[in-house]
């Protein structure tokens, strides 16, 4: 009996804590929606136009230096990899303040996309500057 009610107070704060209102709120599905198209194009991005390689793919170029950083050609696969984890985190964040505050929800969303299309331009700059 008591793990029960343990169980149902875990339960009440959660849904005190993030509501159930969250995904049922149309601006807040089409920010996801578009944060996790984003995080697929980076993906497909890195698939297409990355082949595996023997030697080291610059990761930054400075006109005045010239390549700054080289890395293997897997580690690419981070920058997506570090975006899915900040989307996970901002989307907890925003499923948290929806109740209390509406606006905060949809700007840590709208900063998810920015981000993403951010790092879209990021990657794709990468890749060109990959296949020369």
């Amino acid at each position: 009996m008591k793990v029960k009610e343990i169980c149902q107070n875990v339960k009440n704060k959660l849904v005190q804590l993030f509501g159930r209102m969250f995904f049922h709120d149309l601006p807040s599905i089409i920010l996801i929606v578009l944060a996790l198209l984003i995080l697929l194009f980076l993906f497909l991005i890195l698939f297409f136009r990355l082949r595996s390689t023997d030697y080291l793919v610059p990761l930054s170029y400075n006109s005045i230096y010239g390549v700054t950083a080289s890395v293997v050609w897997y580690k690419l696969y981070f920058l997506p990899a570090s975006y899915l984890i900040i989307l996970i985190l901002n989307i907890l964040i925003a499923w948290a303040f929806f109740e209390k505050e509406r606006l905060i929800t949809y700007l840590v969303l709208f900063i998810s996309v920015l981000l993403g299309v951010l790092m879209i331009i990021m990657e794709y700059n990468l890749t060109v500057l990959i296949r020369g």
